[in-house]
């Protein structure tokens, strides 16, 4: 959410206009959004460490795909009319959709097969 606020931040310059577009924006400012955006991610990723220890230490090679997600999804945020602003408008990026369920797949397969290939990494 705090990139769809964003999005509408870098699109919309005017104040006024911004915050007659909604109530809540006259509270946000760019750096106020992308501090949110860095720390929900700080949060995340401790949370995938943590999933990786419980459930399946295999889950740690889904980590670069999702750092480069994490690395496009922002370059998508700092677009002009960027389709962060609009999430309906995702499947314009078809490379990034097509990218996001790789990353899905690999990670579905790995959490729900708990192979436990990587066991030696645990201990």
């Amino acid at each position: 959410m705090a990139a769809k606020r964003f999005g509408d931040v870098r699109l919309i310059k005017d104040k006024e206009k911004l915050e007659s577009y909604r109530k809540s924006q006259k509270y946000y400012t760019e750096e106020k959004l992308l501090i949110a955006m860095i720390a929900s991610l700080s949060v995340f990723y401790y949370m995938l460490g943590a999933l990786c220890m419980k459930y399946s230490i295999d889950l740690i090679v889904t980590l670069p795909f999702i750092v480069i997600w994490t690395i496009w999804f922002f370059k998508l945020a700092y677009e002009e009319n960027t389709v962060v602003k609009d999430p309906e408008r995702i499947f314009e990026k078809v490379p990034f959709v097509l990218f996001s369920a790789f990353t899905f797949s690999i990670f579905l397969y790995l959490f729900l097969t708990k192979s436990q290939a990587l066991w030696f990494l645990k201990n």
